[in-house]
């Protein structure tokens, strides 16, 4: 990267500290006057003291963008159950209502995550995919960052919010003509041990989710692992637990089976690989507040199947 540059990214990482450690509303950012514009804007830093899978885990399935800047240290995205490498000075735009999650080692990194609402859907492009950033971007990225900190401090100047949508909108309309990116299709030859273990794994607890006897002994026996060595595999690149992370799979694809409104709750629970009813219903509701019946009906009153999701975040 040019020296020059390479500036502006110290110094965003530097002021990335300045944001408020967490949001009370994850869903209420910093509303505009452009409709037209991303809208409802909000910042968050990710980095070891606040590490991805805290919340995020919780809270996946949601009506927002999320667009993920790595400034530091090359992770993976998996969106519905496609892996690709988020490398550093790379981002990554996940659109409403898919299931994703990040890879990355939770004990030394530092991403710039911008959360935000479109009344108009934005071009699929970005889905599965990471860009490359361009370094005449950074210069946007750190006025992007000085603006929204002054909007969340109440000292910027009267139609400093709509200015954040331009800037944004100008961000995300460079990423989309960068030539320069990883797809979900690319080898995987650019990740480490650890990364391709973690995509071997998760391809198979996709591949076995229906299995209401997938346990973690059986994938670690499957990879040639201990159940040791796997959950220190989870906690340090996914802070979760094996089980953790099979039961979110589990409830997210629920999320969407019942929003489909084409299955029988009792369907949706046998093939998310739920023993039984009894067994899924308590565990949806423990989740999302509401029992999964409730829940498609919602859905279907809503008529978009998707009005009343499951609770936002990132």
């Amino acid at each position: 990267m040019n020296p020059e540059y390479e500036i502006f990214r110290s110094r965003i990482r530097a002021r990335l500290n300045e944001l408020r450690t967490e949001p009370l509303n994850y869903r209420q950012g910093i509303p505009g006057t452009r409709a037209e514009l991303p809208n409802n804007l909000m910042m968050l830093h990710r980095h070891p003291g606040r590490k991805i899978f805290e919340q995020e885990t919780r809270n996946l399935y949601h009506p927002r963008y999320v667009l993920t800047i790595n400034l530091h240290t090359s992770g993976m995205v998996n969106v519905n159950g496609k892996s690709f490498a988020l490398p550093e000075c790379y981002a990554h735009l996940t659109y409403p209502y898919q299931t994703h999650f990040y890879l990355v080692d939770q004990n030394d990194f530092d991403w710039l995550v911008i959360t935000f609402e479109a009344q108009k859907s934005l071009p699929p492009t970005l889905m599965y995919r990471s860009v490359r950033i361009d370094e005449v971007l950074f210069p946007v990225m750190e006025r992007l960052l000085m603006l929204y900190l002054k909007c969340e401090a109440g000292t910027a100047p009267e139609g400093s919010a709509s200015i954040l949508q331009v800037y944004l909108e100008l961000f995300l309309g460079e990423l989309a003509l960068e030539k320069e990116f990883v797809e979900a299709e690319t080898p995987a030859d650019y990740r480490n041990d650890a990364f391709r273990l973690f995509e071997e794994i998760n391809n198979y607890i996709y591949a076995h989710l229906t299995e209401p006897d997938l346990s973690i002994r059986k994938i670690a026996r499957v990879h040639y692992v201990s159940p040791v060595k796997l959950h220190r595999l989870f906690n340090r690149h996914a802070a979760s637990t094996p089980g953790h992370y099979i039961r979110e799979c589990r409830l997210q694809k629920a999320v969407r089976m019942l929003g489909s409104g084409t299955s029988l709750v009792s369907e949706v629970a046998e093939q998310c690989g739920f023993d039984s009813l009894a067994a899924f219903s308590r565990c949806f509701k423990r989740e999302f507040g509401i029992s999964p019946s409730e829940f498609q009906k919602r859905q279907n009153n809503a008529g978009s199947g998707r009005e009343d999701g499951a609770r936002g975040g990132t």
